[in-house]
């Protein structure tokens, strides 16, 4: 699909029964941003929200925890510099971290919406869709193999819908502005 510089259209309905992962490089605790808004109105809208924290070191069983009506997902990160590795190992340690999330939850994640480039690259695709959210310059720099994997694109400004323009042959980018709008 081409780049789409128009302002998004309706799309009531689609967004709704779905199991999405959002992976941020914010945790759930803490400072709420724009995102843990986000996933708050998605999760009202009937969606399971599993939210992925911060790895924690060594070894260890994914964990989820409730924190309203998002479900936060801990898991053990013990193989250090996975980026830096070739693509097939990075694609195992991801295809095996998000089994282990499927089987902790007992449901398949329909939507992977990432805000974090950096974590957990190379996400099998199976039928998932695919969102990359940049929400700064760095985020869509240090993200080029996000923004190839996506489906959708979404920018918060006309800024970074401009350099997202050529990135995407296959996916559909479009600005919708920062923050969330309730009504």
């Amino acid at each position: 699909m081409p780049v789409s510089r128009n302002e998004p259209q309706q799309t009531e309905g689609y967004l709704h029964g779905k199991c999405i992962l959002i992976i941020s490089a914010e945790p759930w605790k803490g400072l709420q941003m724009s995102k843990h808004h986000l996933a708050e109105a998605l999760a009202a809208r009937a969606n399971r929200i599993l939210w992925l924290d911060a790895p924690k070191d060594g070894f260890g069983p994914t964990v989820l925890s409730t924190d309203g009506m998002v479900e936060r997902v801990s898991y053990h990160h013990w193989l250090r510099g996975v980026n830096r590795l070739p693509v097939f190992v990075q694609k195992w340690y991801s295809r095996r971290l998000l089994h282990s999330i499927e089987t902790c939850t007992g449901e398949s994640v329909s939507i992977i919406w990432r805000f974090d480039p950096s974590r957990v690259g190379h996400l099998p695709r199976a039928g998932r869709r695919f969102i990359f959210h940049p929400v700064d310059l760095h985020a869509l720099e240090a993200g080029s193999g996000a923004v190839r994997e996506a489906d959708l694109v979404l920018t918060v400004s006309r800024d970074i819908l401009d350099r997202v323009e050529g990135m995407t042959p296959e996916a559909t980018a479009m600005n919708i502005g920062h923050g969330l709008d309730p009504r």
